[in-house]
């Protein structure tokens, strides 16, 4: 069934409780990721990042730095900014 689900529906399920994240963040859950991956039409995971980074840099949309929105994805660095914290951290 987790299989069929978007990608940022398995990132909520596995912030949902510790069950859930231990069960989909060990690296023998990378099918999963990979299958919801491939739903969305998503290209392959880069290898210095696991599915679930991946699929938490893609799909959620919040600063890394600061929580609010942020569009731009810094891919030499493999993170999702605002502007202010692009600034300060760049």
């Amino acid at each position: 069934i987790l299989t069929h689900f978007h990608p940022m529906d398995l990132l909520n399920m596995a912030r949902t409780c510790k069950y859930f994240r231990k069960m989909l963040m060990a690296k023998s859950s990378a099918f999963v990721w990979k299958s919801a991956r491939y739903q969305v039409g998503l290209s392959d995971c880069p290898t210095d990042l696991t599915e679930p980074e991946y699929a938490n840099l893609m799909f959620n949309v919040h600063c890394q730095g600061c929580g609010t929105y942020a569009v731009t994805i810094f891919w030499e660095i493999r993170r999702r900014y605002c502007l202010d914290c692009s600034i300060v951290r760049m």
